[in-house]
């Protein structure tokens, strides 16, 4: 007599490895903040930083599509372990040049300041391009049932990261520049270190669940052109599809005001720690929510926690442009803002998870991702000339009338509203 999979997924050794070794690659992520603050140190204006922050994100997305593409035909594992090495060889330039930055010096020159893009720009890519694996690989670790619990545990320990790490990387940035790409650096090595101790195949898998032979090096162009396929299976699922496509409209809400609540604070003199704790609130909502979301998830069909949640934090999102301009207040906005994130994400990409085979998990996960992350181009080039100018109000009025758009698209989807309830039909 058979039984069913537990439904917590930290029973697997193999996932215990695999929680502690993105704990660490978040402890690195945290320390990005480091590098907005030393954009804004070389650069001269939060507006330039901006810009700098927006072709960051156009070069995420291009990392996020080869990911996608070569994580359904290379080796996970060993996809993985070269985009961290990668990675770990950005995060020396960019320690050298947060040195010099360090001293004291004058305005820094032309050439320190595209060095410091050049760097960034390749630890964007890599770290991008290592995602859509990262997320595949999960396939080979734990069972659909598993995965909204992953998920609430993955934005909980990210949430905690980024509660101390946002202050923490200012504070150590206060101290000298070169601190926090010195501990990101320390974090890419930790991890391999732990993945070499990740036993098992990560795969890809065929789709009957075989383990799929080392593929003898196909060509990027090859791998590419199997990218439209994950696109095509999300269009079959009238549901998935309304949620791929509404996703960058809620996201640019979403994300325009993480970037604007950094460059209002720091147009208005707020230290690198206040500003770092500040930014802490959206990482403080998601722990409450993570705390509350096995409990949504089990009882709430993720259609309505979807559409319920997004209209709500639609509402808050709207309210931190025009409330007070202080640390404090922006804390506790952010943090009520961020509060039904975890249930929705999880109740959402649940269904995604499960409904995906694992030879296409990683270029549906990276079509998601590219489309999702979209917003994140125009985000903080908005953010930094509204924070500059003194448009605040405008700003608020204009993202958060697009985000209410996308929850409208998808409240006016059947097949969305759908989305687990017991009886419905399948996409």
């Amino acid at each position: 007599m058979s039984t069913a999979p537990p439904i917590n997924p930290f029973t697997s050794p193999s996932y215990r490895r695999w929680f502690a070794g993105e704990t660490l690659l978040a402890l690195g992520g945290a320390m990005a903040f480091g590098s907005t603050l030393l954009a804004i140190d070389l650069l001269g204006s939060v507006e330039q930083a901006g810009q700098v922050g927006g072709l960051l994100a156009g070069v995420t997305l291009v990392g996020t599509l080869l990911g996608g593409a070569l994580g359904d035909s290379y080796p996970r594992r060993t996809l993985i372990r070269r985009a961290v090495l990668v990675s770990a060889a950005g995060g020396i330039v960019l320690t050298a040049i947060a040195t010099w930055a360090g001293l004291g010096g004058d305005a820094a020159p032309w050439w320190l300041a595209a060095g410091f893009v050049g760097a960034s720009a390749v630890i964007a890519l890599t770290n991008a391009l290592a995602d859509p694996p990262l997320d595949g690989a999960l396939k080979s670790l734990i069972t659909p049932e598993q995965f909204p619990r992953a998920l609430s545990a993955a934005t909980a320990r990210t949430s905690v990261i980024s509660i101390a790490g946002s202050p923490a990387a200012g504070a150590l940035y206060g101290v000298h520049p070169a601190l926090p790409p010195v501990l990101s650096l320390v974090c890419d090595v930790a991890f391999l270190g732990v993945l070499g101790r990740i036993r098992g195949n990560l795969g890809p898998r065929s789709e009957q669940g075989q383990t799929a032979a080392e593929p003898r090096s196909p060509r990027l162009a090859a791998a590419m052109r199997g990218f439209p396929m994950g696109l095509a299976f999300l269009r079959s699922r009238p549901a998935l599809s309304r949620v791929l496509w509404c996703a960058p409209l809620i996201n640019i809400m979403v994300f325009t005001a993480g970037s604007w609540v950094i460059f209002r604070l720091s147009e208005d003199g707020v230290d690198a720690f206040g500003i770092g704790l500040a930014s802490a609130g959206f990482a403080v909502g998601g722990i409450l929510g993570s705390a509350a979301a096995p409990f949504v998830t089990d009882r709430v069909p993720a259609g309505v926690l979807a559409i319920g949640g997004l209209g709500l934090m639609s509402a808050l999102f709207a309210a931190l442009f025009v409330l007070p301009h202080t640390p404090a207040v922006m804390f506790a906005v952010t943090a009520l803002c961020m509060i039904p994130s975890p249930a929705l994400n999880g109740a959402l990409f649940g269904h995604v998870f499960a409904e995906t085979p694992d030879s296409l998990q990683s270029r549906v996960q990276a079509t998601f991702m590219v489309v999702a992350d979209l917003a994140r181009v125009p985000a903080p080039i908005l953010a930094g000339f509204a924070a500059g100018r003194g448009l605040d109000a405008p700003l608020g009025l204009a993202v958060c009338g697009i985000g209410v758009t996308g929850v409208t698209l998808l409240a006016t989807s059947k097949h969305v509203r759908e989305i687990g309830r017991r009886g419905a039909a399948a996409d």
